[in-house]
């Protein structure tokens, strides 16, 4: 599937897990409006959501990634019983993205630095800027 190959690209580019479910929704929903050329993403279909801009076919495509052995998805405990699922792509990710055509890989690059921009930022001003978006 191209669009869970490019987004084992972009997130293993990152270069640190990316910080939980609900960011990891709101990073590719931006990535999808600021890169148009990213064809692979625009599958993704939204909804209004609690969080902002929710897609049931991405949180699909990250389950059976973690099912395939692609991701990693560890549990984190926060304050007031809040648990964050943080997500990194595992080796075998990484070997899945080897497929990816090098104009794509690309890319998924220039992508990756937004990506990696937006998962530094707390959650609350990313949601804004998803909203903001939407």
């Amino acid at each position: 599937m191209d669009t869970l190959r490019m987004l084992l690209s972009v997130f293993d580019q990152v270069g640190r897990e990316i910080r939980g479910k609900t960011m990891l929704q709101k990073i590719v929903f931006i990535l999808r409006h600021e890169f148009p050329r990213a064809r692979e993403l625009a599958s993704l279909s939204y909804t209004k959501y609690y969080y902002g801009p929710f897609s049931r076919v991405l949180e699909d495509i990250v389950e059976d990634a973690q099912l395939r052995g692609l991701i990693r998805v560890k549990e984190i405990s926060l304050d007031d019983d809040v648990v964050r699922y943080d997500i990194a792509v595992t080796d075998k990710g990484r070997a899945y993205t080897k497929a990816l055509p090098q104009d794509r890989v690309k890319l998924a690059k220039r992508m990756a630095v937004r990506a990696r921009e937006l998962n530094s930022k707390s959650l609350k001003d990313v949601i804004s800027e998803a909203y903001r978006m939407a």
